[in-house]
């Protein structure tokens, strides 16, 4: 019976939950206080898990500014890098602040909840607390794949309630993104090497 019972909790698949943000420096004598961090705080598998970590988990209000919750499926980073998200992209919305709790909460029951049509294309969501407006991000693995990257938009906004009008709808290809950190870091280092010859 028991058994039956905790079955019927079991989530669709299973997330990670990840912090990224700003912590106070362990080095006290450093002239930088604050270290950034990014860091699995839970892993869920049932309705329960993720219930118990949403309660223990500061809301996106009572956040410090500059901090990130992001849910992905286990296994995979919130980064572009990870072979799951490199060939993908994300769908991300900007909004002033006071809305952020309520649309957060939406798009985690929906994600949870199993609800997208193209959930095994769907890698993870993220909210990112800024001083000015807080965002909703929903990545996705393939971003050549026109058809489920709209179909991915469609459903990310019905999740919150939300429409095109008036809203900031940008869309972010990590390829590309990846691209232009590679071409920044070269320029920075082949900068470095003249400086080094010239000295």
């Amino acid at each position: 019976m028991d058994n039956a019972g905790s079955s019927t909790s079991r989530l669709a698949r299973p997330y990670t939950i990840w912090f990224s943000g700003f912590i106070p420096s362990e080095d006290q004598d450093s002239d930088r206080n604050m270290t950034h961090v990014m860091e699995p705080v839970a892993e869920v598998e049932t309705v329960e898990d993720f219930w118990a970590a949403y309660q223990y988990l500061l809301k996106p209000n009572e956040a410090l500014s500059k901090t990130c919750y992001h849910v992905f499926k286990q296994g995979i980073k919130p980064i572009w890098e990870d072979d799951s998200n490199k060939d993908g992209g994300r769908w991300h919305i900007w909004f002033p602040k006071g809305q952020t709790n309520k649309l957060w909460e939406d798009l985690l029951l929906h994600l949870i909840g199993n609800q997208f049509t193209h959930g095994d294309s769907i890698c993870g969501i993220e909210v990112r607390i800024k001083p000015r407006g807080d965002s909703l991000s929903i990545w996705h693995s393939d971003a050549s794949d026109l058809d489920q990257k709209e179909k991915v938009k469609e459903e990310f906004l019905a999740a919150i309630g939300a429409s095109d009008a008036g809203l900031k709808v940008e869309y972010h290809k990590f390829q590309e993104s990846i691209a232009f950190e590679k071409n920044h870091r070269d320029k920075k280092n082949s900068g470095f090497e003249r400086k080094a010859k010239a000295e």
